[in-house]
């Protein structure tokens, strides 16, 4: 019997001010085992395949070096995909698909707002006469149910100051939502009315620094701003930043993009003006919602997760190999190996996840389907990363911990994984 095991290498690095995911990498490899097939004249047979397709859905901008990217959030129009956006380089990656079962709105999702202090991802979709809010908690990577609004629709929205703030769309209704500390919707208010009639947008943001929210409107077109502490609206331009989506970078610059013209701009909220950005791939964006840079900071701990698909013909046993190592930035040289004087990084699987620590790895408690019956089965694995908070001193600052995670896969069959990986934790045929 031959058994070839398949590997998936997935990068990670994570600092003390820095968490990168540095790549993700798909392969696939046949194992010479058999499966037979009737013929009216012999028997013909035909090779199983095990593959395995493995990603993550971690989004960079929570892990990433500020002076390498610029980040902030949007709400693809059509897919209902949410994506972090890299404006410094120009390009995007979508890290979470909506699910849009029972929207009656193609322009949802929308609402998109970013809760910095709790790094909630909120969004709204319209279903027939509610709004429904959710959020994309990106400390868990997993989506949650928020709350609803009745009778409105969401298309500009922002977070600050501890509030979701959206303005009715065709009203100049501002709306302030408050939310429980689970990210539930707690209360609703209209705060205000921000202009003398009636607004189509576009979308809005507020300038977190000083409490002013800006806004860029389709009909009529303009370009304001509105001081939430005064209450004081202003025009500041009918000729320039119409019809945007509108968020703040994580490096505090304003960028606006036009849904359909696909085009991305800075804008210089003093007056209006506008400067172009070059983006490298073409996407329709619903909405924007500022960025955010993260730090890790000894005792903090944040969680991985990955999914795993069986792509292959034959059922298999998974595995995850799981290995760090840290770094230091030389100046010529890059980012080196760096010995620490302890070991203060641990990683293990989540509370919620159907896996356990074996010999050698993380392993899948289950058996993922093959396809040769129908669809491969998929697993997700979640890895909670920690790091010590009495034995990280100021050493380790400016460093990063890389962590390499190997997925392997063997067919379930025949005593494979005994051979193959010498454990028995599931029965022996």
């Amino acid at each position: 019997m031959l058994v070839e095991v398949i590997h998936i290498k997935t990068k990670i690095v994570l600092s003390l001010s820095v968490i990168t995911l540095v790549a993700i990498f798909m392969v696939g490899a046949t194992l010479a085992w058999f499966t037979s097939e009737s013929n009216t004249i012999d028997n013909q047979f035909v090779a199983g395949t095990v593959e395995i397709d493995a990603g993550s859905s971690v989004a960079q901008s929570q892990y990433f070096d500020p002076s390498g990217a610029v980040y902030l959030y949007g709400a693809e129009y059509g897919t209902g995909g949410l994506y972090e956006i890299d404006v410094q380089n120009g390009r995007a990656h979508k890290f979470f698909d909506v699910n849009m079962s029972g929207a009656t709105d193609s322009y949802s999702p929308n609402g998109l707002a970013f809760d910095n202090t709790n790094r909630r991802l909120y969004y709204s979709i319209k279903k027939e006469s509610i709004t429904e809010l959710r959020f994309y908690d990106l400390k868990e990577n997993k989506d949650f149910y928020a709350g609803q609004e009745t009778g409105v629709t969401i298309y500009g929205a922002t977070f600050g100051r501890g509030y979701y703030w959206y303005v009715a769309n065709g009203t100049d209704a501002l709306y302030r939502v408050d939310f429980n500390p689970d990210g539930t919707k707690k209360s609703s208010e209209l705060y205000a009315n921000i202009t003398s009639g009636n607004l189509q947008f576009g979308d809005i943001v507020l300038d977190i620094r000083d409490g002013v929210l800006y806004g860029s409107s389709s009909s009529p077109q303009k370009f304001f701003k509105y001081d939430l502490d005064e209450k004081i609206y202003e025009e500041i331009s009918t000729t320039d930043a119409l019809n945007l989506q509108l968020a703040f970078g994580s490096d505090g610059l304003l960028y606006g993009h036009h849904t359909w013209g696909q085009n991305w701009v800075t804008i210089n909220p003093e007056d209006g003006s506008t400067s172009p950005v070059v983006f490298h791939e073409s996407y329709s964006f619903n909405d924007l919602a500022s960025g955010y840079a993260s730090v890790w900071n000894p005792g903090d701990c944040s969680k991985l997760r990955y999914n795993v698909r069986n792509t292959g013909t034959k059922n298999v046993r998974v595995r995850a190999i799981i290995s760090g190592h840290w770094e230091e930035y030389i100046e010529g040289q890059g980012w080196v190996t760096w010995i620490p004087p302890a070991d203060v990084v641990t990683y293990e699987p989540c509370d919620d996840t159907d896996w356990f620590i074996g010999d050698g790895g993380i392993y899948y408690e289950g058996e993922l389907n093959g396809t040769f019956l129908g669809a491969g089965g998929e697993a997700e694995l979640c890895i909670k990363v920690c790091l010590d908070g009495v034995g990280t001193g100021n050493e380790f600052q400016a460093k990063q911990f890389v962590i390499t995670t190997t997925f392997d896969a063997v067919q379930s069959s025949n005593n494979a994984p005994y051979h193959s990986w010498q454990v028995n934790y599931w029965p022996i045929d």
